[in-house]
């Protein structure tokens, strides 16, 4: 019988005790994390999804309402509870503003298919340097009076073969106008040493997990779709447990 626990055991159990925070893309639903938070809770993981609501006319910054709606969703879990930060999509750059925002103290952030933090830059800055092609496309669209997204079923049905998730995905789509992408990211970002890991499920971010590799972060990868969380939850929830566990959190 060994007298102490394997260091990797001993980081399991440090991840467990910390509150997992899954934070959407404020472009879709908590809807997109629900089965990997199904399996983290099976797994004895403290799994929090908050719902990240925004409007056009509340008055307040896009990135300041969704901060405020993770405050909120916080707020009756003691402010020395340890989160983790799991972000997918559009909800990276929301990360800094988030831990800004609370009082709890994030011991590590986790970047799905995500796009890194930008501050002082607005989702259409970014996108004109790490997806031209998207941008090009979508500044028209939203210029003339549009939202984004848009998708239908036939633009996603390869992505998500199972028609009620998708159906529902479809569903429950937050289209945004052009006041969200021009809006400028705070001049926030996360304290140098913070412990981050990077995701990758689609090669749309490809781009992203390059950025994630050479800033030295440990990285997990599928060569899958966007939305591969709700194909493959199990996958999904073991490379963000494994990914967090090498992470370490202090």
């Amino acid at each position: 019988m060994l007298s102490f626990p394997p260091s990797r055991f001993v980081k399991l159990l440090s991840v467990m005790d910390c509150l997992i925070i899954l934070v959407h893309s404020p472009l879709v639903s908590p809807f997109t994390w629900s089965g990997v938070a199904e399996r983290l809770r099976q797994q004895k993981f403290d799994v929090l999804v908050p719902n990240l609501t925004t409007h056009e006319h509340e008055g307040l910054p896009y990135w300041k309402q969704c901060a405020d709606a993770v405050k909120q969703a916080l707020a009756q879990v003691s402010p020395e509870r340890r989160v983790v930060l799991v972000a997918h999509s559009g909800a990276g750059p929301l990360l800094p503003a988030i831990r800004h925002t609370i009082t709890q103290p994030v011991a590590a952030c986790l970047f799905v298919d995500a796009t890194l933090p930008h501050p002082n830059q607005s989702v259409l800055d970014e996108l004109a340097i790490n997806a031209p092609e998207l941008a090009k496309e979508l500044c028209p669209h939203l210029l003339a009076g549009g939202s984004y997204p848009n998708w239908t079923e036939k633009d996603l049905h390869d992505t998500i073969p199972d028609r009620l998730v998708l159906e529902r995905l479809l569903a429950e789509l937050r289209p945004q106008r052009l006041p969200f992408f021009q809006e400028k990211m705070p001049a926030i970002n996360l304290p140098p040493g913070t412990p981050c890991g990077y995701v990758l499920l689609s090669a749309a971010y490809q781009t992203q997990l390059e950025q994630a590799q050479k800033a030295g972060w440990p990285c997990r990868v599928f060569h899958a779709g966007h939305f591969h969380m709700l194909v493959d939850p199990t996958a999904v929830t073991a490379a963000i447990t494994d990914l967090v566990t090498e992470m370490g959190v202090n």
